[in-house]
Parts: structure tokens; C-alpha cells; sequence
């Protein structure tokens, strides 16, 4: 009897089969190129046999084993239809492992399912949210962790995993890959500009001809987002400010706006919200404080611009070849701005349409020097001209800015 036994223990052994398993190709949803995952499908197939507890039966093995009639069917099977189970019927398999890639912007959507076979039913199921670059190590992870609680190790010389060893013939039983923190799923994983995620931009760019700059830009939580910058007039942006502003007035004008505004910084605050979760629309108010230097400007040039300042002009100034010093002083503007985020990795593009124009301000006027003085009166009118034709500043303007996420 004892002889008996060690005789059929061994045949008992010998007949336990491993847990068999069908890995399909991956499907490309959406915008995805299929060639740009053709060889994840392999990949996956071979870290399911690293795993030494499958026999794996890939894509060109189902070619060979399913008549015409199954090779069709298996063509028209989605996720979740009875279709599929069938197929795994006649493969002769426990269970197949399907892959979905979808692709919303910068984001890839990555879907893993395990399909019991015998129940008919998905046994287990992980969707996560990954860059392209990190595609594969995000595979292969949720490969492991999919399957952590599937299969028994084939039998020696069976199967295409690793042989695993058995504790009870005296070795060390094999080490299981060591187990990876596992990722957050995407139902749970703060993914770039989800709602919940906080996110610091720093950028360098600038509205065309309006100002040129850089600026922060925290984004809180539910995508608000609030922006602080510091941008300068070039010298060139002055003459189309002016041009749109004073559209029809004397060209004389036209240059004393741009004299005056050359050169001049902004300091800008502006809040704002991206309305949609996935995609890079933004929208912005913002309020911009105007400043800087004094400029001069030839008093001549002013008469020619305001004529109707000649008349009341001081005695001892007309004819003068004299300087008057203007300086820009205490603008508000508001402006209107949105915008699109195009995600280069860590960094990223920003096109802008936006709006601006004057709240309040006006110029100041200097006198010419010490020995000359300007009447008050005379002042008060020069810049209230000149105040009214700031009131008209009004820009639309395009921007584009380079910037980089810190986090």
C-alpha cells in the first residue's frame, strides 16, 4: 500500500496545471496611434510569465488556435460582452486579460481587466492616469497588482513563467517580485489640474503690443487660479497703443502718447478659473497698476498736439526751445484675457486673446526748469488734454508665453 502511494503522489503532482491565461492585444481608443503601443502587448504577455504562475497564451497563439469563425467574433468583442468569455472557452483558457489606451490631452488613460472566464464576469478591474513616458512602468505595475491574487505556479518543465519552488521538498520557496507602491486609481489620483490638485506655474511671455513680462501663477483648488506679474511697454508697442487708441485724432498726438508711455512697467493681479477639468482653458480678470520714469517731451511738440494750449501759454515761454517732463502717473487698467495651456511635460505654452483698457489715470506735468515756470492753469489744462486722450486706451491683444510647473 505504502509503495502504492509513492507511486501516485508524483502523478497527482504531475497533473495539477497551471492557471492559463489569454492576454489580447491592446486596444488604441480615441486619438491614440495603434503603432504607438504595438509592442506593449508583448510586453505585457511577458510580465504575466514573469510571474511564474500562468501559462500565457498570446495574440499569435490564439491566431493559430481559433478556426475563421472565432478569429471574427474575437474581432467584434468589447470590453464586458459575453463574446469575449466564449472566445475564452475555446482558447481553453481561466482567464483573459484585456488593455484599453485612451489619450484626453497630455494625459493617457490606461484600463486593465480580468475576465473569469468559467463566471463570465470581469474579476478584477484597474484604470489609472499616466504620461507616455512613464506608459510602460505603469503597465507592468498594474499587471502585478491585477493578478496578485491569481494563478498557482505550473508545475517543472510547464508553462511559460518561472518554476516555483516548493517549500515542502526542502528548498526556499521563491521570492515574489517585490511589490511596488501601488498607484493611486484614476477615480482617486489628483492628476494635473484635477480639482483638488494645487499647482505653481512661473512664465515669461508677452501681449502683443501691449506689454512684455513674466509672472506666477498659483491655481488652487476647483481650478481658481490667481496671477501676479510684472511687465514692462516696449518702446515699439507704444505706437500701435496709440494708434488704436487715438484712431483718427492728428499724428501729433499720436507721439506724444507714445513718448509718454515708453517705458513705462506694469504691476499686474488677476484671478481666474479653468472651467473644464481636462482640457487647458482659462479665463482671467485682471486689475493692472501703470507707472515709471518721467519722460521728456519738447514743449513745441505739445503746441503742435494741443493747439488750443498756445493761446493761454506763459509769456516768457513762447518760442522757447524748453523740455517739459511727463511722467504716466497712477494708471488702472482692467483687463479681459483667456487663454489655452499646452503641456510640454514640465513645461508649457500659454496662446492668449485678451482685452485692456485705461480705468483712470493721468499724466503729470513738470515745469521746464527752474528759471521757467508753468502756470498752474496752464498745467491743468495741458493735462487735462492729455488726460482725455488716455481715457481712450484701449487694446486688444494677443500673447503667448513659455513657462514651467514647479508641482
Amino acid at each position: 500500500m505504502l509503495l502504492l502511494l509513492a507511486c501516485l503522489l508524483p502523478l497527482a503532482a504531475a497533473g495539477a496545471e497551471p492557471t492559463k491565461i489569454a492576454v489580447l492585444d491592446i486596444r488604441a481608443k480615441g486619438a491614440v496611434d495603434p503603432s504607438q503601443v504595438e509592442g506593449l502587448s508583448s510586453l505585457l504577455a511577458s510580465e504575466v510569465a514573469d510571474l511564474g504562475r500562468f501559462t500565457v497564451i498570446t495574440s499569435d497563439d490564439m491566431q493559430e488556435m481559433l478556426g475563421f469563425e472565432a478569429k471574427q467574433q474575437l474581432l467584434g468583442c468589447t470590453e464586458g460582452t459575453s463574446c469575449l468569455a466564449e472566445i475564452g472557452g475555446a482558447l481553453g483558457v481561466d482567464y483573459l486579460l484585456s488593455t484599453e489606451v485612451s489619450q484626453v490631452g497630455p494625459t493617457w488613460l490606461l484600463t486593465l481587466v480580468l475576465l473569469d472566464v468559467s463566471e463570465a464576469k470581469a474579476a478584477a478591474r484597474d484604470t489609472r492616469k499616466t504620461s507616455e513616458a512613464e506608459l510602460v512602468d505603469a503597465s507592468t505595475k498594474m499587471v502585478r497588482k491585477i493578478l496578485a491574487d491569481v494563478g498557482h505556479a505550473a508545475p517543472a518543465g510547464e508553462g511559460e513563467g518561472e518554476v516555483a519552488s516548493d517549500p515542502a521538498a526542502g528548498e526556499e520557496p521563491a521570492e515574489e517580485p517585490a511589490e511596488e507602491p501601488a498607484e493611486e486609481p484614476a477615480s482617486t489620483a489628483v492628476a494635473a489640474g484635477a480639482p483638488g490638485a494645487w499647482h505653481l506655474d512661473a512664465e515669461l511671455g508677452t501681449r502683443l503690443p501691449f506689454d512684455a513680462g513674466l509672472g506666477v501663477q498659483l491655481e488652487l483648488p476647483l481650478r481658481f487660479q490667481v496671477r501676479l506679474g510684472f511687465g514692462l511697454v516696449p518702446g515699439p508697442y507704444t505706437r500701435f497703443i496709440a494708434k488704436f487708441s487715438l484712431d483718427g485724432d492728428p499724428p501729433e498726438r499720436y507721439e506724444v502718447m507714445e513718448t509718454t508711455l515708453q517705458g513705462q512697467y506694469l504691476f499686474h493681479v488677476s484671478a481666474g478659473w479653468r472651467p473644464l477639468d481636462s482640457k487647458g482653458l482659462e479665463v482671467m480678470v485682471g486689475w493692472s497698476y501703470l507707472s515709471g520714469p518721467d519722460r521728456s517731451l519738447p514743449l513745441s511738440q505739445l503746441l503742435r498736439a494741443y493747439p488750443s494750449l498756445g493761446p493761454s501759454l506763459p509769456a516768457q515761454l513762447a518760442g522757447a526751445q524748453v523740455n517739459v517732463e511727463v511722467q504716466a502717473e497712477s494708471g488702472h487698467l482692467l483687463t479681459l484675457q483667456a487663454g489655452w495651456r499646452i503641456a510640454l511635460g514640465d513645461f508649457f505654452l500659454r496662446p492668449t486673446l485678451g482685452f485692456t483698457r485705461l480705468l483712470a489715470g493721468r499724466p503729470d506735468l513738470d515745469h521746464p526748469g527752474d528759471d521757467l515756470e508753468l502756470t498752474w492753469q496752464w498745467r491743468h489744462d495741458a493735462e487735462s488734454l492729455m488726460d482725455d486722450d488716455y481715457d481712450r486706451i484701449r487694446v486688444f491683444h494677443l500673447g503667448l508665453g513659455l513657462g514651467y510647473r514647479a508641482f
